[in-house]
């Protein structure tokens, strides 16, 4: 992507090869992180702010043969905690879908975990639950797995009070770019649908007269 005059030039690669896309404006709207932009050509600026993010791992998959009973659905709960909320990292919720016999399972961590980390110590979760339990103690067969980190882009207290979300917001309209997406909002599609239609629209075409 070369940002440095107008208009704007990104090359992207398809099924039908390489295209070279000529705009106006860009809107990016992926998890802002140095990894993700990495065919960007970031200024100082959003260099040395994407490189503040600290990431946490959220995870979702369906499972076939988890020795359930149908209808069952928990959540991770640890009276110890502020609010009872689990430990991270742990399940958040694992339950049996209907009508068909799969099993839903979510899952968190505070630092980015890989699929096959995130998948053994659900199975380990999964065999302790059947034991307690007296449930059929099988292994589980996975029919899916995903992974959503980058997931809740944040950073530090302290660079909160030295202005990190208002030197993000300035970069908006810079090198005519305009950015979207939970880290600039909230982790919400609802938010950050109202943001695009009510904040991020208007600067777009205000810039364009």
């Amino acid at each position: 992507m070369d940002r440095s005059c107008s208009p704007i030039k990104i090359a992207v690669k398809t099924s039908e090869g390489c295209k070279l896309i000529v705009a106006d404006k860009v809107v990016s709207a992926i998890p802002p992180t140095l990894e993700n932009l990495g065919g960007y050509d970031l200024s100082r600026d959003e260099k040395h702010l994407f490189s503040k993010w600290k990431s946490n791992g959220y995870y979702t998959g369906l499972m076939n043969n988890t020795g359930l009973p149908a209808g069952l659905s928990l959540r991770s709960t640890q009276p110890s905690q502020p609010y009872s909320l689990p430990k991270l990292p742990s399940i958040y919720t694992l339950g049996r879908t209907t009508p068909t016999e799969l099993t839903s399972v979510y899952y968190g961590s505070p630092t980015v975990l890989s699929v096959e980390e995130v998948k053994a110590d659900i199975e380990t979760a999964l065999a302790r639950l059947q034991k307690e339990k007296g449930f059929p103690e099988t292994k589980p067969d996975w029919v899916v797995m995903s992974s959503h980190a980058p997931f809740n882009l944040e950073v530090s207290t302290e660079e909160i009070k030295r202005g990190f979300y208002e030197r993000l917001w300035e970069l908006n309209g810079e090198r005519n770019t305009f950015y979207n997406g939970a880290a600039f909002m909230a982790q919400d599609s609802t938010v950050i649908w109202q943001y695009t239609e009510n904040v991020l629209l208007p600067m777009i075409l205000e810039s364009l007269e």
